[in-house]
C-alpha cells in the first residue's frame, strides 16, 4: 500500500508531504531541468519559470536558489572548458610545433576534466585556427600508424552487414537471420535469447545474440534532458537481423583473439589498465579493434566486424524510446557510471572508478549486458555533426575521404556522467586513441569463406 506521507527535507528540519509529486519546489525544479538549454534559460523559459514559481507559491530566493542548484553543473563546465582553452593557448605559446607527446597530455587533460570531444573539438579549431598551429607527428609504439590496406580491402573492412558479397556468398537485403546452424558453432538458450557461442580456445568463448530486424526512431527527442544538437534529427532506420556479442569483448577474449595471426598490426596481449579475465578489455584504439575482428574471421569463417552507429543504438534501445533502455533515469544499480552526478529525477549513487566484470548488470530485452556505462564502445562510422543525410538502412555511415581522426563512440563508461550513458549519446576520437574507458563489441552476420 503506498504510504499517505513521505519525508521532505526543509533545511535542517524532516516535514512531511502528502507526495513527492506533490512538493512545489520538486515540482518547480523538473520545470527548470526541462526548460534549461546549457545553463542558460530562453526568454520564454524564463517568463514561463517568473510565472510557476509564484503559481506554487515559492519566494523568489527559493526558486533562485533551486536555479542555482540546476545551472550549477552547467556553469562548472563552462569553466572547465575555460581552463582547458587557456591551457591550450599556453601550450600553443610554448612550442611552435605541438608534439605528439603535448596532444596526448591534451587529451588526458580533457579527460581529466570530463570534457565532451565535440566541445573540445570546436575549442581546437578556433584557437588553433586563428595561430595556425602545425602538429609534429612523431612514430610512437604506443600509437602506431595506420594500416596500409589496399582499396579495395579497405572497403570490404567498412561494409555493413547486409552490403558484402564474396565468390561464395551473397547477401540478399530483407532475409531472415541466418540458420545457426548454418554458421557452426554451438546453439545455446541464454536469457530467453538465442544465441551461438564461439570457440576461441582454452576455454574463452565468445556469447553471440540473435538480435532481430526491425525499424526505429534514431537519435533523440527535442525535449530529452541534456541531449545534443548532434543527435539531431531523430529518423527512421530499418536494421536487417544480425548478432551482437552479448557483452563487450572481455580481457579473456581479447588476450585469445590476440594470440591468432596478425592480420594488419600487432596486438598487446594485455593492454588494460583494470586487469580481470571478465572485465571489459580497454586500453585500444579503434585500430587494434578492427585487426581483433579481422583476425576473428579468419579463425572462424565468420565475417566479425565492429556495429554500425545505427546497429549499435537499435540494440541498445531495444525496442525502447526513454533515454534509457531500463526507463527514464539512471542509477548505479543498473549501470556502471560517474554515481556523483544524476540524470533528470535520479539520485546520486556509487562512483566505482573503474570497470566492472561484464554481466553485473541486468541485461536489456535483446539480451545485451553493459549497453550503458562500462567501457564506450568503438562503432564503424566516421563523425557527422548531426544526422542530416544519414543512411536509413543500417549502413555504417563512413566518408572515405574523411580523416578517421574521427571515429564513433556509444554507450558511456565508468568515468562518464549519466548523460553520457543515454540510447542516443554519441561522440568520437581519433581511430589511434587508447584510455581505459574505451572498449568495444563485436557483430557478425552471415559466414564467408576466405
Amino acid at each position: 500500500m503506498t504510504p499517505e506521507f513521505y519525508p521532505v527535507q526543509e533545511g535542517h528540519k524532516i516535514l512531511l508531504a502528502k507526495s513527492p509529486k506533490d512538493d512545489p519546489k520538486l515540482k518547480y525544479r523538473k520545470e527548470v531541468e526541462r526548460r534549461i538549454n546549457r545553463g542558460k534559460f530562453s526568454i520564454p523559459a524564463r517568463r514561463l519559470l517568473n510565472s510557476l514559481y509564484r503559481q506554487l507559491k515559492l519566494d523568489a530566493e527559493v526558486a533562485a536558489a533551486i536555479e542555482g542548484e540546476v545551472q550549477q553543473p552547467y556553469l562548472e563546465y563552462q569553466r572547465k572548458l575555460e581552463e582547458y582553452e587557456s591551457t591550450l593557448i599556453e601550450a600553443i605559446e610554448a612550442e611552435s610545433t605541438l608534439s605528439r607527446t603535448t596532444l596526448n597530455d591534451l587529451r588526458d587533460y580533457q579527460q581529466h576534466l570530463g570534457l565532451r570531444d565535440e566541445d573540445v573539438v570546436a575549442i581546437e579549431e578556433r584557437i588553433i585556427g586563428e595561430r595556425k598551429i602545425a602538429y609534429e607527428v612523431e612514430p610512437s609504439e604506443y600509437a602506431p600508424q595506420p594500416p596500409i590496406l589496399g582499396e579495395q580491402e579497405s572497403k570490404e573492412l567498412r561494409k555493413p552487414y547486409g552490403t558484402r558479397s564474396s565468390a561464395n556468398s551473397e547477401v540478399v537485403r530483407n532475409q531472415s537471420p541466418p540458420e545457426l546452424g548454418d554458421l557452426g558453432g554451438k546453439c545455446v538458450s541464454s536469457d530467453s535469447h538465442t544465441s551461438f557461442i564461439e570457440d576461441l580456445g582454452k576455454g574463452v568463448v565468445l556469447e553471440m545474440v540473435a538480435i532481430p530486424g526491425g525499424t526505429f526512431l534514431m537519435g533523440s527527442p527535442e525535449s530529452e534532458p541534456e541531449r545534443l544538437d548532434s543527435e539531431s534529427p531523430q529518423h527512421t532506420v530499418t536494421i536487417q537481423p544480425f548478432f551482437m556479442g552479448k557483452f563487450s569483448v572481455t580481457q579473456a577474449q581479447w588476450q585469445a583473439v590476440a594470440s591468432f595471426p596478425k592480420v594488419n598490426i600487432d596486438l598487446i596481449s594485455d593492454p588494460s589498465r583494470f586487469k580481470g579475465a571478465n572485465r571489459p578489455v580497454e586500453q585500444v584504439s579503434w585500430y587494434d579493434a578492427v585487426e581483433f575482428c579481422t583476425r576473428l574471421s579468419k579463425a572462424t569463417d565468420r565475417e566479425y566486424r565492429l556495429p554500425s552507429e545505427a546497429e549499435w543504438e537499435y540494440a541498445c534501445r531495444a525496442g525502447t524510446t526513454p533515454p534509457f533502455h531500463f526507463g527514464e533515469t539512471i542509477t548505479t544499480d543498473l549501470a556502471n557510471y560517474n554515481g556523483n552526478y544524476t540524470y533528470g529525477s535520479g539520485s546520486k549513487g556509487q562512483f566505482r572508478g573503474q570497470t566492472t566484470d561484464v554481466g553485473t548488470f541486468p541485461a536489456n530485452a535483446f539480451g545485451l549486458h553493459d549497453m550503458h556505462g562500462n567501457v564506450w564502445e568503438w562503432c564503424q562510422d566516421t563523425w557527422h555533426e548531426n544526422y542530416n543525410g544519414a543512411p536509413t538502412d543500417g549502413s555504417a555511415w563512413v566518408d572515405e575521404n574523411a580523416n578517421q581522426n574521427r571515429m564513433i563512440l556509444q554507450g558511456g563508461s565508468w568515468y562518464n556522467v549519466p548523460r553520457d550513458c543515454r540510447s542516443a549519446s554519441r561522440s568520437f576520437l581519433n581511430a589511434e586513441i587508447r584510455d581505459d574507458y574505451f572498449g568495444f563489441r563485436v557483430v557478425c552476420g552471415e559466414p564467408r569463406t576466405f
